[in-house]
């Protein structure tokens, strides 16, 4: 199962690619702390993803071990894999970047000072992307 979720989540953009992989036996078993180790941090952070693209129905129904999911990436030692585990919430279609700014004061720091450029910006000084 790992291999498969690695051969489907290997390409970039690749997470809708692993939805016919998830079902709550798959789900449960690379989410064992031995499992979700031995993948790349970059198949992690896929798979972290991959939810977003199912159903809502089929979302609804394995809620409980997508959250699973989300458990082992905000414990993940990887700081990317760590971040989409917050973005992500409760897979309920938000950017919880209120949780991203909670987990990752290195992020909210960021995100504080790119604020206070903005601030000092003239908003006349940039043409708008809409052509």
């Amino acid at each position: 199962i790992v291999l498969q979720f690695s051969n489907r989540l290997a390409g970039e953009w690749s997470a809708n690619s692993a939805c016919g992989l998830l079902t709550e036996g798959a789900i449960d078993y690379v989410a064992s702390a031995k499992k979700w180790d031995a993948m790349e941090p970059l198949i992690r952070a896929r798979l972290v993803l991959s939810p977003l693209f199912l159903r809502k129905y089929d979302l609804d129904e394995m809620h409980d071990h997508v959250r699973k999911l989300r458990c082992m990436a905000v414990e993940d030692r990887n700081e990317w894999v760590k971040m989409l585990g917050a973005a992500v919430g409760e897979y309920d279609g938000r950017i919880h970047t209120d949780e991203v700014e909670e987990a990752m004061p290195m992020v909210k720091n960021s995100i504080d000072e790119i604020a206070k450029l903005a601030e000092g910006v003239d908003p006349l000084m940039y043409r708008p992307l809409d052509l």
